[in-house]
């Protein structure tokens, strides 16, 4: 058995494999987050995927929300997330000026 130098990491191969048929892939522009003591959970949905307002019996325009995909994280992996995409957006910002979050009026 060959011996490992102090500080030095055995080389790690990586293996993907895809899915038969591809990888699933949406838009989401509505998203949901829920929690319990044990994981996270991101639902993405879409508001516009066919038509934003919906026929109803009462007089009050609906939004069409479509559910599209549910994820659930261990808070490890959620802490993981929000650091990876906390620099990604800084990195964007940094490059193309400060993304302006839409304020919702009522």
């Amino acid at each position: 058995m060959a011996k490992r130098e102090a500080g030095k990491s055995k080389d790690v191969q990586v293996t993907v494999v895809q899915q038969p048929g591809g990888v699933y892939r949406a838009y989401s522009n509505h998203i949901n987050v829920s929690w319990t003591s044990n994981d996270v959970r991101l639902e993405f949905n879409d508001l516009t995927r066919q038509s934003v307002m919906v026929p109803s019996d009462s007089d009050i325009p609906t939004n069409r929300i479509e559910q599209l995909a549910s994820i659930a994280l261990a808070w490890s992996q959620a802490k993981i997330l929000h650091s990876m995409l906390g620099d990604m957006l800084h990195r964007f910002e940094e490059i193309n000026g400060e993304i302006k979050v839409p304020e919702i009026k009522s």
